[in-house]
């Protein structure tokens, strides 16, 4: 039997633009598209080389740059590939 795991989209609400599971969690986090994108730069990085240091498609990268935001596993992978602390791409709550 092929089991899967699905999310219950029925439990989860929007809040301040943040996608919150019944419990409360954020489960996404809004991040700096100009910083990330200066950071790869600095580095010799163009988008598409991040993307392929991150094995993640370049649509897929560019979806999430143009959103500004993610979840927490993607700001880790996108912070490896700019060999940087995962603070420094996100954006800080008021």
């Amino acid at each position: 039997m092929n089991r899967t795991k699905s999310i219950d989209i029925f439990n989860m609400k929007r809040y301040n633009g943040f996608i919150m599971n019944r419990k409360g969690v954020k489960t996404t986090m809004k991040i700096n598209s100009q910083k990330i994108e200066l950071m790869a730069a600095k580095q010799g990085m163009t988008v598409t080389d991040l993307a392929r240091a991150m094995k993640m498609t370049y649509q897929n990268f560019n979806t999430v740059r143009r959103r500004g935001s993610c979840k927490a596993v993607t700001v880790v992978r996108i912070a490896r590939a700019l060999n940087c602390e995962p603070e420094e791409i996100i954006i800080q709550e008021s």
